[in-house]
């Protein structure tokens, strides 16, 4: 088993992952991303990587309203993903448990999620994403070994 990942190590992770897909499907699958931790009703962004860096803060609520909406279906544990296939322009389209109480945001500001998916070589794209939430699964099951 892996051991936890560190923000640093999560960060490389994620832009190793995005590179991947972004080969597999010939054009980026997301072009934002964000690290968010969720605790005590707030959240706090500990990474940020994206076009809108400074307008990603105040927006984000009004970006997270379709992912929020996937969040009260279920509880989700470390590694579980959800996409808001509604998601377009700014409104985040999937996230991943990255920790507890800590999420990874996806996006594409130029494309909706609906769109992406309706490319057969999303398929592909697929795998490297899902490596990530094994990865993220692995780290949190190292720490309770």
């Amino acid at each position: 088993m892996e051991k936890r990942m560190t923000l640093e190590e999560t960060h490389t992770q994620i832009i190793h992952t995005l590179e991947r897909m972004r080969e597999f499907y010939k054009a980026p699958v997301f072009n934002e991303w964000a690290i968010v931790s969720a605790e005590n009703g707030k959240g706090n962004v500990l990474a940020y990587e994206g076009p809108r860096a400074a307008d990603f803060k105040t927006r984000f609520p009004l970006d997270m309203v379709l992912l929020n909406e996937e969040l009260k279906l279920r509880p989700y544990e470390v590694g579980d993903f959800a996409f808001a296939i509604e998601g377009e322009g700014t409104r985040f389209d999937a996230f991943v448990v990255v920790a507890p109480n800590t999420y990874l945001i996806l996006n594409n500001t130029e494309a909706a999620m609906s769109d992406i998916r309706a490319n057969p070589l999303w398929l592909k794209a697929q795998v490297p994403f899902a490596n990530l939430c094994m990865r993220f699964q692995d780290s949190v099951m190292a720490m309770a070994s």
